[in-house]
């Protein structure tokens, strides 16, 4: 099994997560109170990560107040207790790139043994960011198709957001590609020169980041925290996939048949030659539970498009009726 590992290491680019910024993460904040509305200072937190085991502790300040920034997306558990109480806990808490959960935890008084559960339920508005932003879930990225598999095409359904037809930048209210800000866990993915996601736009054929990679993103069309910098225009916030506690993994296959090729429009057959395959894998999983994780994709677009020239023969000049 451990030759297996090394050996999908080898063949697979890392995502071991450590290297993500604030800006490819979430926070999770809020307050402890007890039955009468009171702020509980000092009672323990614990915020845990139901897929890989994360846990980060804390305590609330003296105005019963605490706050956990740059956790991974994903889904977690939180617990409240404090001495007298009883342990509370929410669970199903699920955070998207970008989020910030607000949660308010209310304490019982303890009897022997009390221990309430929450079930989160989400807001419809996000009340502690002021920016203007659209989040493109795996669900969508997994389903909705895409030609040439560039997940960069789906900003595009965002309001006031359209590509460039010269440099296949991304335009964000009118302005130029150049002054929007991309970002893929937090490392800058700028093109310096032209804009736009490094290797090439929408419309670009090359290959520069796996669609199978990508977990999620947030698109912020105006009102970028002064975290992010860089950008007068929108904001492309990409979070990747990573390893859990359970082996899991995907693969794909399509194929553009030659032999359902129709005849170009000088009547040349073209079955014989035009053709496309795409295919890619990914894998993740444990190195070690609850510490250590492994998660690789690569992908792979062939094209055969034949470029075929004719010449026209014209009838010599002589043989034009001359007008006097």
């Amino acid at each position: 099994m451990k030759a297996i590992i090394l050996g999908v290491l080898l063949l697979f680019p890392l995502n071991l997560g450590f290297t993500q910024s604030e800006t490819g993460r979430a926070v999770i904040a809020g307050s402890v109170s007890d039955p009468d509305n009171n702020f509980v200072s000092g009672a323990g937190v614990t915020i845990r990560e139901t897929q890989t085991g994360l846990e980060r502790k804390l305590q609330t300040d003296a105005n019963g107040q605490f706050r956990a920034a740059a956790l991974r997306v994903g889904t977690y558990t939180v617990e409240a207790v404090a001495a007298g109480f009883g342990v509370a806990r929410i669970g199903n808490l699920t955070l998207a790139v970008g989020e910030t959960k607000d949660l308010n935890i209310t304490l019982r008084l303890a009897s022997v043994q009390t221990e309430v559960l929450v079930v989160e339920v989400a807001d419809v508005i996000d009340r502690s960011d002021p920016s203007n932003s659209i989040n493109i879930n795996s669900r969508a990225i997994a389903d909705l198709p895409i030609r040439g598999r560039n997940f960069t095409e789906f900003v595009q359904l965002s309001p006031n957001v359209t590509q460039e037809s010269n440099r296949f930048g991304i335009v964000v209210n009118g302005q130029r590609s150049i002054n929007s800000n991309i970002a893929i866990d937090g490392v800058d993915f700028n093109d310096p020169l032209q804009g736009g996601p490094r290797g090439g736009g929408p419309n670009e054929s090359a290959f520069f980041f796996p669609q199978l990679a990508v977990r999620e993103f947030q698109f912020v069309l105006n009102g970028a925290s002064a975290e992010v910098g860089r950008t007068s225009a929108g904001y492309l916030n990409v979070v990747t996939q990573s390893g859990t506690n359970n082996f899991h993994g995907a693969g794909f296959y399509q194929n553009r048949n030659s032999a359902l090729t129709s005849p170009d429009a000088f009547g040349n057959d073209s079955s014989s030659s035009n053709s496309q395959h795409q295919f890619g894998a990914s894998l993740g999983g444990p190195i070690r539970n609850d510490k250590l994780f492994f998660f690789g994709a690569a992908e792979k677009n062939l094209v055969n498009i034949p470029i075929r020239s004719s010449s026209i023969s014209l009838p010599a000049a002589s043989s034009f009726p001359r007008t006097l």
